[in-house]
């Protein structure tokens, strides 16, 4: 579907808008549809979220349209995405920190677990010597 500003400058120009070019594709017959950026995916969240699905304007608090930032929206953009940017930037330091330590935490916890778990694997009545000793070989030999 051509956009509305394509619609637009067509017009202004005193020709006729481009059709769209190809149909949509048709996702009908799919059991969970396509995800779009105005469709978030139904497949996350939690059902009984999910149930409750609040009427959006394309309004702020005091009434206001910003029809710049619905044009926008509707070309596919993130109208505040310069924002996100230099949030990300401004955070980089402190994320980069809080994934390292997130990271050793992982790190000592499956140090601590691996002792009791390999235990757990040569131990098992259900698995042949072999099997237990080619699942443990690789952990030893590394």
């Amino acid at each position: 579907m051509p956009s509305l500003q394509a619609t637009l400058s067509a017009l202004a120009r005193g020709g006729k808008p481009r059709a769209p070019e190809g149909d949509p594709p048709d996702d009908s017959f799919l059991i969970i549809p396509n995800v779009t950026p105005f469709r978030p995916d139904p497949r996350e969240g939690c059902p009984s979220c999910n149930a409750f699905q609040p009427l959006v304007l394309p309004a702020n608090v005091t009434g206001q349209l910003d029809l710049t930032e619905e044009l926008i929206r509707f070309s596919g953009g993130d109208p505040h995405r310069l924002e996100k940017a230099r949030f990300l930037a401004a955070t980089r330091e402190r994320r980069i920190r809080m994934a390292v330590a997130a990271h050793a935490d992982w790190v000592r916890r499956a140090t601590a677990e691996l002792p009791a778990r390999l235990e757990a694997i040569g131990c098992d009545p259900r698995r042949s010597r072999a099997e237990r000793r080619a699942i443990l070989l690789p952990c030893v030999t590394r």
